[in-house]
């Protein structure tokens, strides 16, 4: 692993594991992600809670021949790229399989309450700004300031005067989620049913079942990843959506514009 597993999101060890295979892509790959906050027991291996083990066969394994940021978890907007999106999408396709019995309930919650309808697909987190707690920053950089709740309320309101008829949200923020409900009643369709209020975010929270917090946010993903449009802020778990339905459009409200010299030193540091 290129960083220690302590306090990491669930998409942020799977991001990892794309990123390997795409630049080991021609070599057998072994997962094992112990004492990550996801497990149950420490020497559990969390990886196969939700993933069948990495396929290594002749078949699966390619060269992925593409020229892109080395260390795409910690740019922005190297996620943003369509080209990037694609290549992340056949890595996951080549190589990953999740679990069966998570794909079924994947599947039965779409057929009941997303099959048919036009879905706007929401990621809302509810901890604090991502950049400043994830390095530390004393104040949240303003290019990247979380977005607030009511800008998501009005955006989700112009989209349902455009045809959607749905909405599917992750949330990992209790309140968030009583203020969409209220907004939208039943419109709202919502698979997770793991919420707390913490400004550390869903994965800090204390409960004896760490596994279900893995297992429900990986459905979570695999839901928004069906939906026909995105709205979303700066995490993993959109990321890896937009990874698995590469031409979805995705709007990524947390992520500002930036000067010209501002993309050119995000380029430098992270090529």
């Amino acid at each position: 692993s290129h960083t220690p597993p302590a306090g990491r999101g669930f998409f942020s060890f799977v991001r990892e594991v794309l990123y390997l295979i795409s630049v080991s892509g021609e070599k057998d790959i072994f997962v094992d992600y112990r004492n990550t906050i996801y497990n149950d027991s420490p020497e559990d291996n969390m990886w196969e809670y939700c993933f069948e083990p990495v396929l290594n066969d002749t078949a699966s394994k390619k060269i992925y021949r593409y020229f892109f940021l080395t260390k795409p978890f910690h740019n922005p907007y190297s996620e943003l790229s369509k080209r990037y999106r694609k290549l992340f999408h056949a890595v996951w396709n080549d190589r990953v399989r999740v679990k069966k019995e998570l794909l079924e309930k994947t599947e039965n919650f779409y057929r009941q309450h997303l099959k048919e309808e036009k879905c706007v697909g929401v990621q809302y987190r509810g901890a604090a700004d991502i950049y400043r707690m994830t390095y530390g920053f004393d104040k949240p950089d303003p290019h990247f300031m979380k977005y607030p709740l009511k800008g998501y309320v009005d955006k989700i309101n112009l989209l349902l005067q455009h045809g959607f008829t749905k909405i599917f949200l992750a949330t990992d923020d209790m309140a968030s989620l009583e203020e969409f409900k209220r907004h939208f009643g039943d419109l709202i369709a919502v698979y997770s049913t793991q919420q707390n209020i913490t400004a550390a975010g869903i994965r800090f929270m204390t409960t004896n079942n760490r596994r279900i917090l893995a297992e429900e946010v990986l459905i979570d993903c695999l839901l928004l990843s069906k939906c026909d449009y995105l709205l979303c802020g700066a995490s993993n778990v959109p990321t890896v959506a937009s990874y698995l339905n590469p031409n979805m459009p995705v709007e990524n409200v947390d992520v500002k514009p930036l000067s010209l010299v501002r993309k050119i030193m995000y380029k430098i540091l992270y090529i």
